[in-house]
């Protein structure tokens, strides 16, 4: 019986400790995010990981960036070349892994209702944005496939290279791709940003993004639970679901 209980031992103190560890981890996170960005985003992360176990809850915020709010101009960067990217061309740079690109962005680059507008060093791509016309798919925007007006552009996978970072590109690509869109009669840029990520918010706020409102969906008793805020809604913005029986898309 003693050696029963020797054996058990160690591997039921490995057991603590590791739950221990963890449990310090995320009281760690907890107390860095109090300390960034105050008592109620520590809230909001107990309260996002807890409904997303219990109910698959997910909460994301719509920002808006109006034309008129667009401060940036190419000549404020002259060593870069401000531009849409053609298909071939985004073959040509998807060849190069440090890009981060592949053959589903090669294909949508030539489908007419998506877009890539980069900041370009000579033959070199320093970053990107892309631009969905439309509609945009769930795997792009958080889990929720949104519906846009005409005079709206969603913007996703937002991309630097490394060996540019640092010098505000993410912003200038963002607000000249407005301007470029502008001029078919494009008004407005939209994109979600998790509930929970402070960080990205606070960066969305400084290039002139505004928070209209948020989409929200749940499942309680295997029932899909689905919303969209009433001033995302009053801009044109909505909720698409697959429909797994007719395979198309249902507004919500």
């Amino acid at each position: 019986m003693a050696t029963c209980v020797e054996q058990v031992e160690p591997a039921t103190v490995s057991i603590g400790n590791r739950t221990w560890a963890l449990l310090r981890k995320k009281l760690s996170t907890l107390r860095t995010e109090c300390s960034r960005f105050g008592i109620g985003a520590a809230f909001r992360l107990v309260a996002d990981k807890v409904g997303s176990r219990v109910l698959g809850l997910k909460v994301s915020h719509v920002v808006w960036l109006d034309v008129e709010e667009v401060v940036v101009t190419a000549a404020s960067l002259p060593k870069f070349a401000f531009r849409f990217l053609n298909a071939a061309e985004v073959a040509a740079y998807a060849r190069d892994p440090a890009n981060d690109l592949d053959n589903e962005f090669v294909a949508r680059a030539a489908d007419g209702r998506n877009s890539c507008f980069a900041a370009l060093d000579g033959d070199r791509i320093a970053a990107y944005g892309w631009y969905a016309r439309d509609w945009i798919e769930g795997e792009h925007c958080d889990g929720f496939g949104l519906k846009m007006p005409p005079d709206v552009v969603y913007m996703y996978k937002g991309f630097t290279h490394p060996d540019y970072r640092g010098q505000r590109l993410h912003g200038a690509v963002m607000g000249l791709a407005l301007r470029a869109f502008a001029e078919n009669g494009v008004k407005a840029l939209i994109s979600t940003v998790e509930w929970t990520n402070d960080a990205s918010l606070k960066s969305c706020a400084r290039l002139g993004y505004r928070r209209i409102g948020v989409l929200a969906r749940a499942r309680f008793l295997s029932i899909p639970w689905w919303k969209t805020s009433s001033k995302v809604r009053e801009r044109g913005v909505e909720i698409i679901t697959p429909t797994v029986a007719a395979r198309k898309l249902t507004i919500v």
